[in-house]
């Protein structure tokens, strides 16, 4: 299959502003042969913000997958699935385009008019283009897993069982335009927020008469940290986020005409999100994008149908 996705007026036509990049940055053409404060260590202005100009992104995908019912009340599903996606809405940093000063800097570097006392070279750098555009491509392919049982009805009720995970191969963009970064696994400076390599959710239920209960459990496996850093200071060592896992618990009684009476609770073991050091969000020590923050948490539903 083909699709596409159309920029979003955000994307389009959020108001271009200027700022100061940070930290600051050395002109690769003039600073070495001038070494003037105003091309070396500085913090140049840059413009960003919408890009009526652009592409809408393309994807190709392809997914091929099987089905068995080996016997009454058990089947099993396995699906292989790979999406490339191209021209992918992002935006540069200024230090993105520096590091790769040779293939940017034509394109992403405003210069003034030649300075007279140094005729053989371009102008001094006035504005760093950081405006949003199709920076390059996605790639990512995985397996989903799903299983579902259902019992005969015993004496002690009916008994199910689902199982839908998806396994992630590969998961790798080029946050830069140029270089392919994996993150799977990852949650990653160049490529913010987590993958995990395996999530799933399980649940076993019981049926019986107007009765009913579900426990389930969501669970996803752990992850490289962010490691984020002090370019100044050596690299801490890599550490990982562990897996997070969460069992949820619901009852229903339907033996009331019309009616529906549900009890539950939420994460029944009280489990804490997994500690992160990741700097992408205002909430600290955890990733909202991961876990959730709430403990063991009660609710009942009461619903009236008006036949």
């Amino acid at each position: 299959g083909t699709g596409f996705r159309a920029p979003t007026l955000y994307d389009l036509y959020t108001p271009q502003q200027r700022m100061f990049v940070f930290p600051a940055q050395s002109d690769p053409e003039r600073c070495p042969v001038t070494g003037a404060p105003t091309d070396c260590d500085v913090n140049f202005q840059a413009v960003f913000g919408g890009n009526p100009n652009l592409q809408p992104e393309t994807s190709q995908q392809f997914n091929a997958g099987v089905a068995w019912e080996p016997v009454n009340g058990l089947s099993l599903t396995i699906d292989y699935w790979k999406i490339d996606k191209n021209n992918v809405v992002g935006a540069l940093d200024a230090t993105t385009v520096f590091d790769n000063f040779s293939f940017y800097g034509s394109t992403h570097i405003i210069r003034g008019p030649v300075d007279p006392a140094h005729p053989n070279l371009p102008g001094p750098i006035q504005t760093i283009v950081v405006v949003n555009q199709n920076l390059g491509n996605l790639r990512t392919s995985g397996i989903d897993v799903d299983v579902n049982w259902r019992g005969q009805a015993t004496s002690t009720g009916r008994f199910r069982f689902a199982l839908n995970g998806t396994y992630v191969i590969d998961w790798k963009m080029q946050p830069d335009g140029l270089t392919y970064v994996s993150a799977v696994g990852r949650n990653d400076l160049a490529v913010p927020g987590p993958r995990p390599r395996w999530k799933h959710y399980a649940a076993l239920g019981w049926d019986y008469g107007p009765w009913s209960a579900t426990l389930g459990e969501t669970y996803q496996s752990g992850y490289e940290d962010t490691n984020s850093f002090d370019p100044d200071l050596p690299a801490p060592p890599p550490r990982r986020v562990s897996s997070y896992e969460v069992w949820d618990l619901q009852g229903r009684y339907t033996g009331l005409t019309n009616m529906t009476i549900v009890l539950g609770i939420k994460n029944l073991m009280d489990r804490a999100p997994p500690f992160t050091n990741q700097p992408f969000s205002f909430q600290v020590g955890y990733d909202p994008a991961y876990a959730d923050p709430r403990g063991r948490t009660f609710y009942a539903r009461v619903t009236y149908a008006f036949r």
